[in-house]
């Protein structure tokens, strides 16, 4: 653990990530800013195309870069409670019908519901997590050679 902790507090390599999302991977009930750094959801589905790298289920999007190497980091402003999930996915993730949230499946991410947190570790359930308050924003880690993602 101590390891990982050194990891994760040494800076050297470690670049922020793009925090934009990819506008042609989003849920068409997902709304944004202009520049795709603020979204939200709509009331009903917005006319897109549906194409195949479009979540067409989810309520998802991914962003904008993609990593094959390297340590990155980004981060997500909380702002509703009601639900959200924060994470990353492989890009390969199924994006057509519904899907498993958990690593077995490519995704690696926590949800918030209502004052409820948890890691989405299995297709089944997720692990519960204990935070003293409620975050307004959630830090993601990327570990890429040593296969480590932390939130």
């Amino acid at each position: 653990m101590k390891k990982f902790k050194d990891t994760l507090s040494s800076r050297q390599q470690l670049r922020r990530a793009d925090d934009h999302g990819d506008p042609d991977t989003a849920h068409p009930q997902i709304i944004a800013s202009a520049d795709w750094t603020h979204v939200s959801l709509a009331d009903k589905k917005q006319a897109r195309p549906n194409n195949p790298e479009r979540f067409d289920t989810e309520l998802c999007l991914l962003g904008s870069a993609g990593f094959t190497s390297g340590r990155h980091y980004w981060e997500m402003k909380i702002q509703e409670r009601d639900f959200c999930a924060v994470g990353m996915a492989r890009e390969s993730v199924i994006r057509k019908g519904r899907i498993s949230f958990s690593p077995e499946h490519g995704i690696w991410a926590m949800e918030c519901r209502g004052n409820s947190y948890s890691a989405l570790t299995s297709p089944e359930h997720g692990t519960p997590l204990f935070l003293r308050q409620a975050p307004s924003k959630i830090w993601v880690y990327l570990d890429y050679e040593v296969g480590q993602v932390a939130f």
